[in-house]
């Protein structure tokens, strides 16, 4: 890919930082799925936060005693996450927060950087791109995203469909 004209290499950053304050880039929930504000279960199986910031509803004696009583779960109960989807659901939530949503599509599907989604990429040419990218993209230090975090976000998006519309680049399915 031939590198853009120097005046492109100067305004693209000042576009980008546009783009991060319109979609909300400085805020962590910027972005986020429904989901990831459902409801959280609490020790006890009791529904927690229903949504950002709210809290779980007080426990009771009542509901203490109850559940004392609960029969065990049904064998139809989703087993409990493995470290594969707890990984991946960290690496959205990492995606999200460092804007990086607002270049490649908030299901890494590509919009005006290439579709990440079910990347060919290892671990290594993930931590490589990240921290110097080919491109226009912005280097991201170790301070702010961890070799962990990428492995999260590099377990993420492979755990994700692939779009029906690709938008090349290297690492692309």
């Amino acid at each position: 890919m031939p590198r853009p004209p120097a005046r492109m290499r100067v305004a693209l950053p000042l576009l980008l930082a546009a783009l991060l304050a319109a979609c909300g880039g400085d805020n962590p929930d910027a972005g986020l799925t429904q989901s990831t504000h459902a409801a959280e279960a609490t020790a006890d199986g009791t529904a927690g936060a229903t949504a950002a910031g709210q809290q779980p509803a007080p426990r009771t004696a009542a509901a203490d005693a109850q559940s004392q009583d609960a029969p065990p779960p049904a064998a139809d109960t989703p087993p409990p996450l493995d470290s594969q989807t707890a990984a991946a659901e960290r690496g959205q939530g990492i995606f999200f927060t460092n804007g990086c949503n607002a270049c490649h599509g908030n299901t890494a599907e590509g919009t005006l950087g290439p579709t990440l989604a079910q990347t060919r990429l290892d671990l290594a040419a993930v931590v490589s791109q990240v921290r110097q990218p080919r491109g226009v993209m912005p280097a991201f230090a170790t301070a702010f995203i961890a070799d962990e975090q990428l492995a999260d976000v590099l377990a993420w998006l492979q755990s994700l469909p692939l779009p029906a519309r690709i938008v090349p680049g290297q690492g692309t399915p």
